[in-house]
């Protein structure tokens, strides 16, 4: 099996031994191998941290993985416009009195 560099060999063999553990986990065939690997590498592409996604299943007794929000691995930012950042500096050039004058100044341009 093609396994993908971020799941160590060690952690396969671990979910591997977890599906096949009793005949409740369902057929652990090549086949459905091939497709649990292809969830990882979507979810990997969507930013997803697949191991810890891994380590929860089995934690929860799941099949599968599943999106969570807190196995991103890379958070996004809020995007920042150039007209914040310009309040912003203008704001402190003038000696705004308060970050809160400054988030409300820049919410009505």
């Amino acid at each position: 099996m093609n396994v993908p560099a971020y799941i160590t060999s060690e952690q396969w063999a671990d979910w591997c031994e977890y599906r096949t553990a009793d005949n409740k986990k369902g057929n652990w065939s090549d086949r459905a191998q091939r497709a649990f690997l292809r969830t990882c590498e979507r979810l990997h592409d969507e930013g997803f941290d697949v191991p810890a996604l891994i380590d929860h299943a089995m934690v929860k007794h799941w099949l599968t993985i599943y999106k969570k929000d807190e196995f991103m691995r890379k958070r996004r930012a809020r995007e920042t416009t150039v007209t914040d950042l310009t309040l912003v500096v203008t704001d402190r050039a003038k000696g705004a009195a308060s970050i809160a004058e400054m988030k409300q100044r820049a919410r009505q341009a």
